[in-house]
């Protein structure tokens, strides 16, 4: 019979885990795991960002949710060496060349586990067309 789990287990899953990625013409970057509640979050405002984009209702504020999604995403997911979020303003982020701002968020993806706002930016590409 395999070990069920116990609280000890529990309290193991609420250490953070952290990755370093090299980010091609910016250097490397360290990311942070999300906990449950910084997930929950960003899910939300993503699922709502889809929604309006989807029903075609309040495309601008479907557009603004799903930018805040995507930074809140990597402000809470770049971190420096001693694992404390850098702070970087949102205006910064905008300002950042694109295909850096997206190697960058595609890693913030990859390592958090967040699936919505890839759905959610296919969901407003599509109501583009």
């Amino acid at each position: 019979m395999a070990k069920l789990a116990t609280l000890e287990d529990f309290e193991k899953a609420s250490k953070r885990r952290f990755k370093e990625v090299p980010i091609e013409g910016f250097g490397n970057v360290r990311l942070r795991s999300l906990t449950t509640a910084e997930y929950q979050k960003i899910e939300s405002l993503t699922v709502r960002a889809a929604t309006m984009l989807r029903e075609g209702k309040k495309r601008a504020e479907g557009e603004r949710l799903l930018k805040t999604a995507k930074f809140k995403l990597i402000g809470e997911c770049l971190v420096d060496a001693e694992g404390n979020t850098l702070g970087i303003p949102d205006a910064k982020l905008e300002a950042m060349d694109a295909a850096i701002a997206g190697a960058i968020e595609s890693a913030c993806l990859e390592h958090t586990g967040v699936e919505g706002l890839g759905q959610a930016a296919e969901v407003d590409e599509a109501a583009k067309n």
